[in-house]
């Protein structure tokens, strides 16, 4: 009976040795905090999302630049038709070069044919602000979805150091439950002689049996907490949960990050203030962008545009051929100053419409915290 106490007793000491030694066979050596803290910033699927947004919005930026470059349309259109016209004004709808001539008494339905090329293009020479304040809201939306990141990522990293503090405080606890073990079993091994002997009650022996089934009842429970939390932890780094081992024996903690860090007085050190602070700023510059928006614009224009017709200045029917190529040749340049005298009324939305607005902005910063 001794000898199979002292038996169950090696056992469980190597169950113990066996959750404490790193397998280095398996994962090359147990994993410091930092280690794991860069595993879950390159795994964690969030992170990984957040880190597109934030590569998404800096492009975001680049197209609010390249919004303002100026415009240059090519057209060429090759046509058969009737050409019948009368003297009066129109409204053209894009460009529409003009048309001096099929002036008759009556219709002629004999085709013809035409060919014409237009070369136009559009610059907002002055926007009054509307450039600037369109690429700073870009900016503005980089600066929120970079501070969203950063506060996902503070908050997995401190939850990585939780379950690597808690992993080790268990790993250390499970070391004093084994002991526990062993050391009521020799307990019970001397108060079972001394039983047996009769020179101790058999009520001793009980007590001492309890005790140990408590001891292993407490290493159990250890054992699956242990489990437990080192599940959690392969789930945020991407380890495999029997690889994870962490370095027991290191005492360098802390992780090199200042954002773990709150010694700094400034707000913006903060990842979770900070990103309510750039939020502010989106929303600042969404102002601003809206405004800007109702202000009048000064255009350049310029263009450019070649006419072939198979009708002839003294309004003659030449064969279809002719009309293929450019006979006649014109430029135009400009300034247009466009301005919508109704835009003070529509400067100022209805209540209704700043509240979906409202929400359509918290959608769009839209984040996860971890609980």
């Amino acid at each position: 009976m001794v000898v199979f106490k002292q038996k169950a007793a090696c056992i469980l000491l190597g169950l113990f040795l066996a959750q404490t030694i790193p397998a280095r066979a398996q994962n090359g050596g147990p994993y410091s905090l930092t280690q794991l803290v860069d595993a879950a910033t390159q795994h964690l699927p969030i992170l990984l999302q957040k880190k597109a947004l934030v590569n998404s919005a800096k492009a975001g930026v680049a197209d609010a630049r390249h919004s303002f470059l100026p415009s240059l349309n090519a057209i060429d259109e090759l046509n058969v038709a009737s050409a019948n016209s009368l003297p009066g004004a129109y409204t053209s709808f894009g460009i529409i070069p003009s048309v001096s001539s099929s002036v008759r008494s009556q219709n002629n339905y004999q085709a013809a044919t035409g060919d014409i090329a237009i070369l136009y293009s559009q610059y907002d020479l002055i926007n009054f602000g509307l450039r600037k304040a369109t690429v700073q809201n870009a900016q503005a939306v980089v600066g929120i979805q970079q501070a969203d990141m950063n506060m996902e990522t503070y908050v997995v990293k401190q939850q990585i150091s939780k379950l690597y503090f808690d992993i080790l405080k268990n790993k250390y606890q499970l070391g004093v439950d084994a002991q526990n073990i062993l050391r009521y079993v020799s307990i019970d091994t001397v108060i079972g002689a001394l039983t047996k002997s009769g020179i101790r009650a058999g009520v001793d022996s009980s007590l001492a049996q309890a005790e140990l089934s408590k001891a292993r009842v407490s290493y159990n429970q250890r054992l699956g907490t242990l489990g437990q939390l080192t599940q959690q932890l392969a789930y945020l780094t991407g380890i495999p949960a029997d690889q994870v081992t962490i370095d027991t024996a290191g005492r360098q903690y802390s992780v090199p990050d200042p954002t773990l860090s709150n010694t700094s007085s400034t707000p913006e050190s903060n990842p979770l203030i900070a990103y309510y602070l750039k939020e502010k700023q989106y929303y600042q510059s969404e102002e601003t962008l809206v405004k800007k928006s109702y202000l009048p614009k000064i255009l350049l224009t310029g263009g450019a545009w070649g006419r072939g017709s198979s009708i002839d200045y003294n309004d003659q029917y030449k064969s279809l051929a002719t009309g293929v190529g450019y006979q006649r040749f014109n430029y135009m340049v400009g300034l247009t100053f466009a301005y919508d005298l109704f835009d003070p009324v529509h400067r100022t939305p209805p209540p209704h419409r700043l509240r979906k607005r409202s929400r359509r902005q918290k959608a769009i910063s839209g984040r996860s915290l971890y609980k």
